[in-house]
C-alpha cells in the first residue's frame, strides 16, 4: 500500500508502472470512482471489489509488460480468428479482367 493525498495522485502512482493489467478502487464515492477508472491506465479496473471477472468480460493488460491481447470475451475470438472473404459470381464470367476495368471493379 502506498499513501496518497489526492485522487490525481493516487492516479499518477497507480500509472507509474510498467504493468497495466488489472487494479482495484475502494470507495464510497462511486462517481470519483468512475473518474478514477478511466484514467487509470489498467485492462481491468474493480470497483469495491477485486479480480471478479465474467467469461464474456474482456481480460488483458493496457501495456505491453503485461501481455498482448486479450483473454475471454469477444475480444479473445478475435484475437485467435481471421476474417476472410470469398466472394462468388454465380453467373458466367465473359468480360476481360485484364482489358476491362469494370470487370474488376464494378
Amino acid at each position: 500500500l502506498v499513501p496518497f493525498s489526492t485522487p490525481k495522485e493516487a492516479i499518477t502512482l497507480a500509472n507509474d508502472t510498467p504493468y497495466g493489467l488489472g487494479c482495484s478502487i475502494w470507495t464510497h464515492d462511486l462517481v470519483e470512482a468512475h473518474s478514477m477508472a478511466d484514467a487509470v491506465q489498467s485492462g481491468i479496473v474493480w470497483i469495491n471489489d477485486h479480480h471478479k471477472n465474467h467469461p464474456s468480460s474482456p481480460w488483458g493488460g493496457l501495456k505491453k509488460e503485461s501481455g498482448v491481447g486479450r483473454e475471454n470475451g469477444l475480444d479473445a475470438y478475435y484475437e485467435y480468428t481471421q476474417t476472410k472473404s470469398i466472394v462468388v459470381n454465380c453467373n458466367k464470367f465473359d468480360s476481360d479482367w485484364f482489358k476491362d476495368a469494370d470487370a474488376r471493379y464494378n
